[in-house]
């Protein structure tokens, strides 16, 4: 799971064990999730407010098959 915090992208393996890039290494990071060939999807933010949450949508999945 990748999650945005800031200017910075943290990914996190479990509970224990994460790791924090800059924003400006994601392009970098999304073609090494491509190469490892592990089922990725990415989620933003729509921009509408529901309840005071932000709404949260699908944009783009890739699953590759070895």
């Amino acid at each position: 799971m990748i999650i945005q915090v800031g200017n910075f992208w943290e990914m996190r393996f479990s509970a224990t064990c994460a790791y924090r890039f800059h924003h400006r290494h994601l392009e970098e990071v999304k073609i090494l999730l491509w190469e490892s060939g592990l089922p990725v999807a990415w989620i933003n933010e729509t921009g509408r407010q529901i309840s005071r949450i932000m709404e949260r949508a699908l944009t783009c999945r890739w699953s590759t098959v070895m």
